[in-house]
């Protein structure tokens, strides 16, 4: 889906090519966003894809939106600042191209495989506590949080 709406209609996000090379091959993803009342460009284009950008969709509450890329990468934002939450999906040995087919508390897509991923960072925070057993160090909050303020992530954990 190259284009999507929001639910309530204020937004609408659209899919594509920013930039191609010499030849003419699709090296930066465009999403960008508009105001579904007045049809303007709403902020700057979404440029994080490296291949063609094909898909969108926002969550119901439209607080998240999935980009998908040629790649198969998707990215998940946060709407009220346009900050990427996280991606997933890269290097996906998928024949066709993955489109999203759902959208609540589980991302739904599908290609060659159908394929449901959690886009709750919440439930991204709990089930990496799980694995790892304990809080980030000091250092990999700084490696993967840069400058927020530290905190303990597994409340549970010392």
């Amino acid at each position: 889906v190259r284009l999507a709406f929001s639910a309530d209609g204020s937004r609408l996000a659209s899919a594509g090519c920013g930039r191609v090379d010499v030849g003419a091959e699709c090296v930066q993803g465009d999403v960008r966003l508009w105001d579904g009342e007045t049809g303007r460009l709403a902020g700057e284009p979404l440029t994080d894809h490296t291949e063609s950008a094909i898909g969108v969709a926002f969550s119901p509450d439209g607080s998240l939106l999935a980009t998908f890329s040629e790649e198969q990468q998707i990215i998940l934002w946060d709407t009220a600042v346009m900050h990427a939450l996280g991606q997933f999906g890269g290097g996906m040995r998928v024949v066709n191209r993955s489109v999203p087919v759902a959208f609540g508390p589980y991302l739904v897509t599908a290609g060659e495989q159908v394929t449901q991923w959690e886009v709750d960072p919440a439930g991204w925070q709990a089930r990496a506590c799980g694995i790892a057993h304990r809080n980030l160090t000091a250092v990999e909050w700084k490696t993967y949080l840069g400058d927020v303020a530290f905190k303990k992530t597994c409340q549970e954990l010392p």
